[in-house]
């Protein structure tokens, strides 16, 4: 009988040390985390608040916390002012709504971490908070981002900011171009700690009140999270130094200009300018004069028209724009060298001597040079 009591012993401390080994195991890879979690906390929490806490919460000891911590966001586009073609900087007004679904604090070993995103959050924005140019409202505990319907399973904080903002206009494709706004939010820790995801929930939106010069409308609002090194060198489990990487929600504004009625705009009087280069061809030949009067006006206009294009940009690249002017102004140009060969004996060019050919060759190079732009950026 002894004999059994002395295997019925050893077999319940085997099984012991196994259940030791076991909850070793599930906590490990957090093990660094925590400890540096430890060195964060102390900054905003006292020893004597940490163990009141621990006191008054002692069933939260055993919880078990899984990594990282993802914030989920909700972005709404107030409103953009002064965002015109002929300027650098505009006015951004932006709302944010942040949710979760895990604790706000966690307990394990001896360390309460709160992750309000209030602390762990970083929006980059030029100038100081202490600008006129830059407003940043109060974290929100409730208000327009506060859907009533999840407040049982969601944690949900806002913010409002109004921030000035620099844009590097991308021209190239002018006026067709579509600019993208870039609004980024940064988290302050670790991607192993915390990570900015999208709400498939509540997908990004933007006011129908929007101060947009009359052209401009908002295409869409894409997300993409990106990772970004830091500065702040860290040991890890093995005992290497790495820095951090840190997780960024980017909310790219995509801004597009109207259609076809732009087009109509910008290039009306390029195009006015290529129908009076073609009509000298139906005046008659004697008529030399009147004919080259007609072609100098046409050439004036083109240049003119060029000029209040450029005029509406400040852009130092070539634009679609430029090409479109450029290919008019060739058209209007190479008509008087045609009208030119006609009037002179020494040239000889048989095909567009003919008025009829003339006007063919203006009329189907200028269609083929629109439709091309048009299909490749309408």
């Amino acid at each position: 009988m002894f004999r059994y009591s002395k295997l019925l012993y050893c077999l319940i401390c085997f099984l012991s040390i196994i259940i030791s080994c076991d909850k070793n195991i599930e906590y490990e890879p957090y093990k660094d985390q925590y400890k540096r979690i430890d060195s964060i906390v102390s900054d905003y929490y006292s020893d004597s608040e940490i163990q009141d806490f621990k006191n008054k919460n002692p069933m939260l000891m055993n919880d078990s916390i899984q990594y990282p911590h993802v914030f989920y966001l909700e972005y709404n586009l107030v409103d953009i002012i002064s965002f015109e073609t002929n300027k650098n900087d505009f006015l951004l007004k932006s709302e944010l709504g942040f949710y979760n679904k895990e604790k706000d604090l966690i307990i394990q070993n001896d360390t309460i971490f709160d992750f309000d995103p209030d602390y762990w959050m970083t929006i980059p924005f030029e100038g100081s908070t202490e600008s006129n140019d830059n407003v940043i409202g109060e974290l929100e505990y409730g208000g327009k981002f506060f859907h009533d319907k999840e407040k049982d399973s969601l944690n949900q904080w806002a913010r409002y900011w109004e921030t000035k903002k620099y844009h590097n206009w991308k021209m190239q494709e002018y006026p067709f171009d579509v600019q993208k706004i870039k609004f980024e939010i940064i988290s302050d820790l670790d991607t192993s700690m915390v990570r900015l995801k999208e709400s498939k929930q509540f997908k990004a939106s933007f006011s129908k009140e929007l101060s947009l010069q009359e052209g401009f409308e908002i295409e869409s609002i894409d997300f993409k999270e990106k990772f970004r090194e830091s500065t702040y060198t860290v040991e890890d489990e093995f005992g290497k130094e790495r820095k951090d990487i840190l997780s960024v929600g980017q909310f790219t504004i995509n801004v597009k200009r109207s259609g076809f009625s732009l087009f109509i705009k910008l290039f009306l009087g390029a195009i006015l300018s290529l129908i009076l280069s073609i009509s000298v061809f139906y005046i008659p030949k004697e008529e030399f004069d009147a004919k080259a009067q007609i072609s100098v006006g046409a050439i004036f206009a083109a240049v003119g028209n060029k000029y209040f294009v450029d005029s509406n940009t400040i852009s130092n690249v070539l634009t679609v724009a430029d090409i479109i002017n450029n290919s008019v102004i060739f058209l209007v140009i190479f008509n008087v060298f045609i009208m030119i060969a006609q009037r002179s004996t020494r040239i000889k060019w048989t095909w567009l001597e003919s008025e009829k050919n003339a006007v063919k060759f203006s009329v189907l190079t200028m269609t083929i040079i629109t439709i091309t732009i048009l299909i490749m950026y309408l």
